[in-house]
């Protein structure tokens, strides 16, 4: 499934350019390539290896830095 479409499901916006495909979901310490994780917050953001994470709708702009990560903003990451 592509990010876009994972973010069209769970009511999110995508930033980034939501033509990754995931695959599974992983928890964040060990999600690779092709897999989607959550964080609730921008601290995990420079370290993670997954493909893409849900992230809150009101993460700042300036907090998201990593260039190969697509991120789906949304009211409640953990749900």
């Amino acid at each position: 499934m592509k990010v876009r479409e994972i973010a069209e499901f769970v009511g999110g916006v995508v930033h980034g350019d939501g033509t990754r495909e995931i695959h599974s979901v992983a928890s964040l310490s060990s999600a690779g390539g092709g897999q989607l994780a959550f964080s609730e917050n921008s601290e995990q953001l420079p370290f993670c290896t997954a493909s893409c994470l849900m992230v809150p709708e009101n993460l700042p702009e300036a907090e998201i830095n990593n260039a190969n990560l697509d991120l789906i903003k949304v009211k409640n990451p953990k749900l």
